[in-house]
């Protein structure tokens, strides 16, 4: 067993994000940053900690709440169709939890049109 305090990546997180085919978080924002750099992300949430409404009610990530449910929805992140789901959902995500807070991207949007066009 790898013991908690082990490094297991020797590198910036981002870094690995970007290798990875498929990202595992805990509610954090490593989930928005798996979005950002349009990678499948599944969130876990065990201990049904607050915060995971948003990247569910936003559709950018799987869900697992029990420790049965990894397994299963580690295949389903596969699926042709749920990535085309959760490869649709970033800009709103973006612009919602994002744009909003910054102040400087209501701008951006007036000019792009829609929150779509934030991405491209």
């Amino acid at each position: 067993m790898i013991s908690p305090k082990k490094v297991i990546i020797e590198m910036q997180l981002v870094v690995a994000i970007m290798i990875a085919d498929l990202v595992i978080s805990q509610v954090s924002t490593t989930v928005s940053e798996a979005v950002l750099l349009n990678k499948p992300a599944i969130l876990v949430n065990f201990e049904n900690l607050a915060g995971a409404e948003t990247y569910v009610d936003h559709a950018i990530c799987l869900y697992a709440r029990d420790r049965e449910e990894p397994r299963s929805t580690i295949e389903k992140a596969f699926e042709p169709s749920v990535r085309a789901t959760m490869g649709s959902a970033p800009a709103k995500f973006v612009y919602d939890c994002f744009c909003k807070t910054d102040g400087s991207c209501s701008a951006s949007r007036q000019t792009a049109g829609s929150e779509n066009e934030l991405l491209t």
